[in-house]
């Protein structure tokens, strides 16, 4: 039998490593998928282990794909750190678990996430951790609890979901700096571009909304400055809700189009509250770039746009599954920030957890929807809500 000179089990394994050179690169970042990195000297490994040079080692601590992205992300929102993780909610759960422990009190508003309230009501209770509830709305309350009690964080959102109240961020901010509060602001709705040097901790956003833009990627990120981010990177490796470089190049493609997308859903969206403005069966239409919102004056202080989302409540007489049934271009869905325009019933979405009182403070009604507003033509979706309405108010 004729001897083989190659030994195809090994040469198979380690291939020889192309390389391109220093002045020769592609236009796309390759997705870095390797979950283990190495290094050709031990020197090398301990000055990384110990802290005293950058670089990878294992995936679920830090990947170069899933990197790019947490510096893109940072630099979007002007602050110089991130921290990726596997959804929206991970990086809320992983934010609160990193820094929280028993004893400590944390304050939320009614008009929070729904996941959000969750987390702090049926984990973090249970572990210890007291909480205040309060609107967003409740400057005097806010400043009243800071007062009476240590509290170690406070988390909230601006526009909050679902039904777009503005928190006073500046306030907020002030006012905990004076008590040593932690501040962290889901600054989903209101997108990377907002929100810029107001003095918080930490931002989160769910980048399956509006920075991967099209339903297919799920993740999160928690920013801030690097030495708040280096405090949570490695306790956030323990827990695992780690971001995919998959994931993490598909969102990084997505930020490609962000500004498009949200320029052009937000200009859409002002038409579309403008139309139910003027329909006679609903009511309560609540859209930060209206005249008629109730906090206009903070939100031009605050956004540089008013967002894609439009809350509003459907009138009494109309039956709200005809409605939902009747829509053809808007999907019934939850999430938002996609390039398809999405329609929600809040109740049933978002209401849970809240009761009689919190429901009435976030005014949440039976009949209140939400609308994520894409890139569609815009009369193709005034037309589709027309439909819908007319449909439900007849039947």
């Amino acid at each position: 039998m004729k001897k083989r000179i190659n030994k195809i089990e090994t040469i198979a394994i380690h291939p020889p490593v192309s390389k391109l050179q220093d002045d020769n690169s592609g236009l796309i970042e390759p997705i870095h998928v390797s979950t283990k990195y190495h290094f050709n000297s031990f020197k090398e490994l301990q000055k990384l282990v110990e802290g005293k040079r950058q670089g990878y080692l294992y995936s679920r601590v830090m990947n170069p794909t899933v990197h790019s992205l947490e510096l893109s992300l940072a630099t979007l929102q002007g602050v110089e750190d991130g921290l990726c993780t596997s959804s929206g909610v991970s990086a809320i759960s992983t934010l609160l678990f990193c820094l929280l422990e028993q004893g400590d009190h944390i304050i939320y508003f009614a008009e929070s996430y729904k996941p959000t309230r969750y987390i702090i009501e049926k984990f973090l209770g249970k572990w210890g951790i007291k909480s205040t509830i309060l609107s967003v709305r409740d400057k005097e309350g806010l400043s009243t609890s800071l007062q009476r009690s240590k509290i170690k964080l406070i988390i909230f959102e601006s526009p909050t979901n679902p039904l777009l109240h503005i928190a006073d961020i500046r306030f907020i901010v002030e006012q905990c700096r004076k008590f040593g509060v932690t501040t962290v602001l889901d600054n989903t709705f209101a997108g990377f571009h907002n929100h810029h040097n107001l003095g918080l901790d930490y931002y989160i956003h769910s980048l399956t909304k509006f920075a991967g833009g099209h339903s297919d990627t799920m993740g999160g990120v928690i920013l801030g400055s690097a030495k708040k981010i280096d405090k949570i990177r490695w306790p956030a490796a323990e827990i695992g809700a780690i971001l995919d470089p998959s994931s993490a190049y598909q969102i990084q493609k997505g930020l490609k189009t962000y500004n498009l997308r949200f320029a052009k859903a937000c200009e859409n969206a002002m038409q579309v509250a403008n139309y139910l403005l003027k329909s006679s069966n609903i009511s309560a239409v609540r859209y930060p770039g209206l005249k008629c919102h109730p906090q206009k004056m903070l939100v031009n202080k605050q956004q540089f746009d008013f967002g894609t989302i439009i809350a509003f409540n459907l009138s009494e007489a109309c039956c709200l599954s005809t409605f939902f049934d009747s829509l053809r271009l808007f999907k019934v869905s939850p999430s938002l920030g996609s390039v398809e325009s999405l329609a929600a019933p809040v109740d049933l979405f978002y209401g849970g957890l809240l009761s009689k009182e919190n429901k009435i403070i976030s005014e949440i009604k039976p009949q209140t929807v939400r609308l994520s507003i894409g890139v569609e033509d815009v009369s193709d979706l005034i037309a589709d809500l027309n439909t819908a309405v007319t449909k439900s108010c007849s039947s």
